[in-house]
This record gives C-alpha cells, structure tokens and sequence, in this order.
C-alpha cells in the first residue's frame, strides 16, 4: 500500500510539471517582454519607404504665330506672317519656320513680296507668369520684287520676345526680330543698264503673336 501511495503521488508531481510547462502564465510572458503588437506591424514600420522616381524628360511639339510689322532700309514698310513648328525638350525648341508677306517700295529692286523657310531654334526661360525665349532662324527666301520677276537668296535673322502666360501652355509674346534678307544683287552682274535684281535688305520686324507648349504630364 505504501508503494502505491508513493506511485500515485509522483504521477500526480509530474502530471503538474508537464501542464505547467505546455500553458505559460502570463507573468512568464511579462518577464520575457512579449510585445503586444504583432510582428507584421513592426516589421512594417521599420521598413523603409520607396522613393518614387521622378519622370523623364519628353519631346513635346510647340508652335509659335506671329504677325511683324517690317521696316526695311529705315524707309519701307511691309508685314509678315510668321509660324514656327518645333520639337520642345525643358528649356530648348528645335524645328522649323515658314512665312508670308511683302514690303511695298518706291524702287523696283526692293518692292518685294517673299516667302521665307528654313530652319528655327529658339530657348525659352519660363516662371509663372511671364517667360523670356530667344529665337534663332537661317534659311531661304522665295519671290518676285518689281525688277526681277522670280528671285530667292538666303535669310538669316535674331529675335527675342517676352512671354506673359495665359494658361494651358499658351504665351502671348511680344518682341522684335532683325532679318537679313539677301537679294540676288550680290551675286549678280548690276551693271547693264536692263539689269534686274533684287535687293539686299536689312529688316526690323517688331511683332505680336502666341506660342504654346503643352504642359508636363498634359
């Protein structure tokens, strides 16, 4: 009898130890430091976030129209018609440009009417509200003055123009461009007295036009 005693006592002992250690008591768990949050979280707070990376720089199309009021030679007045088509990159338009028009003269080698094309580049500083472009153009003339009935010679010419903002990408701009316009007298023979050429010109062409480039991410 004393044998079973001691048996049912020590399986009794033991039964206690093993649930003791299968359920721990939640003074085991404060002296541990068990966190109350679940590990995701943290794991989620301590990771760091992405940057975003910011988006390239794209070829946007861009245009000007303008119209000139021309002073040629200090004595003759005209207009022009002036549209330029360009590929737009940050600061930077590259393209091209044609025109239209026509300076009345009291002489003959310069009473024209013309057509300039060529290329264009123009660099433009915009701010908020006003923006500041300078523009740059080389090509050909086409026409006729009152001395020679079909002419062409190179055209060249600078022009910087203030922008004030409109929205959307629209400027309207106002400036002045210099051209030269180069007649076929500089290659031809003047001499003979039937001797139809046409003049060489400087012009001053202040002007009024708008310009637009669609915004970033329009």
């Amino acid at each position: 009898m004393i044998v079973v005693r001691a048996a049912a006592g020590s399986i009794v002992v033991a039964s206690a130890i093993v649930i003791a250690a299968l359920a721990p008591s939640r003074a085991s768990a404060q002296v541990f430091g068990a966190p109350d949050e679940p590990v995701q979280e943290l794991v989620a707070q301590d990771a760091p976030e992405e940057l975003e990376e910011p988006p390239e720089e794209s070829l946007r199309p861009s245009g000007a129209l303008g119209a000139h009021l021309l002073i040629a030679d200090g004595l003759d007045l005209g207009g022009l018609v002036m549209l330029d088509v360009w590929a737009a990159w940050q600061w930077l338009r590259i393209g091209g440009f044609v025109g239209a028009g026509a300076i009345p003269s009291e002489r003959d080698a310069s009473n024209r009417v013309m057509m300039p094309l060529g290329i264009s580049a123009s660099a433009e500083i915009l701010t908020e509200s006003l923006a500041v472009s300078v523009r740059l153009r080389a090509g050909l003339w086409g026409g006729a003055t009152q001395a020679e009935k079909l002419t062409a010679g190179p055209f060249f010419g600078a022009g910087c123009y203030l922008g004030f903002v409109l929205g959307h990408g629209a400027l309207l701009n106002v400036g002045a461009d210099v051209w030269g316009v180069i007649g076929s007298e500089a290659w031809s023979d003047t001499s003979g007295p039937d001797a139809g050429v046409s003049a060489s010109t400087w012009v001053i062409a202040p002007g009024v036009g708008l310009s637009w480039t669609p915004e970033e991410g329009g």
